[in-house]
């Protein structure tokens, strides 16, 4: 490790979740877009499938971690909105946007009724 270490200073990248393993050895490109607002942040990946089964479906989550050599931060969750394929080479592009966030309120406190909002004389 330290300054003089030149692995420190590549680009890193880790998919945790459905088809982990194939995303992670065969990736070739990617991109993720930081959208601002209210937009999604997007991920795309590219991925070599020459041989290769057990690719996530539409629908699953991944945890993206990216960073240099193995400082790795985590991105978040991404959600496959799409997959296309493409025949010559074989490989697969996957399209993910931020999973929506969610809390469990077991409290129901955050629940919203309006009966609530009739009862506070507002309405």
């Amino acid at each position: 490790m330290g300054l003089n270490n030149p692995s420190n200073y590549l680009p890193s990248v880790r998919v945790s979740g459905a088809g982990e393993r194939i995303i992670n050895n065969r990736l070739t490109s990617w991109e993720r877009i930081d959208a601002a607002g209210t937009q999604s942040d997007q991920l795309t990946l590219h991925i070599d499938t020459t041989g290769q089964t057990g690719l996530p479906k539409e629908g699953a989550v991944l945890t993206w971690q990216e960073g240099y050599g193995d400082n790795l931060i985590d991105k978040g969750q991404f959600k496959i909105t799409r997959i296309v394929p493409t025949l010559f080479p074989p490989s697969v592009t996957i399209v993910a946007t931020a999973a929506p966030f969610q809390v469990e309120d077991k409290t129901g406190f955050k629940e919203w009724t309006s009966q609530s909002l009739l009862d506070s004389g507002h309405f």
